[in-house]
C-alpha cells in the first residue's frame, strides 16, 4: 500500500503554463521586446524565470523593474483563471 503520492503540479493537478506564457508575452511587449508565443515555450517554459532574465539580458533589456509588476500579475491570473486539470478532483478524492 502506498503512503504517499509525489504529484507534478504543472499538467498533472494544474496547468499554468498557457498562463505564464501570456503574463510573460505582455511584460516583453509592454518592454517592447516583441516575442512569440511558440518562442516563449521553446525558450522559457519549464525552466527557471532566471532564463527569461538573462535572455532579456542578451537582448540589452533589464527586466528589473518589471519584475514586480510582473510577478503581481501573475498572481492575479492565477487566482483568476488557473483550475484544476480536468477530473482530477475526483482522483484526488478517490485516493
Amino acid at each position: 500500500m502506498a503512503r504517499g503520492l509525489i504529484f507534478d503540479c504543472d499538467g498533472v493537478l494544474v496547468d499554468s503554463e498557457p498562463l505564464a506564457a501570456a503574463e510573460i508575452k505582455a511584460m516583453l511587449d509592454r518592454l517592447g521586446l516583441s516575442i512569440s508565443h511558440a518562442r516563449i515555450y521553446e525558450e522559457f517554459l519549464g525552466r527557471s524565470f532566471s532564463t527569461v532574465v538573462a535572455a532579456a539580458r542578451g537582448q540589452g533589456l533589464d527586466l528589473g523593474p518589471a519584475l514586480p509588476g510582473y510577478a503581481e500579475a501573475l498572481a492575479l491570473r492565477f487566482r483568476r483563471d488557473l483550475r484544476a486539470v480536468p477530473g482530477m478532483a475526483e482522483v484526488l478524492a478517490q485516493l
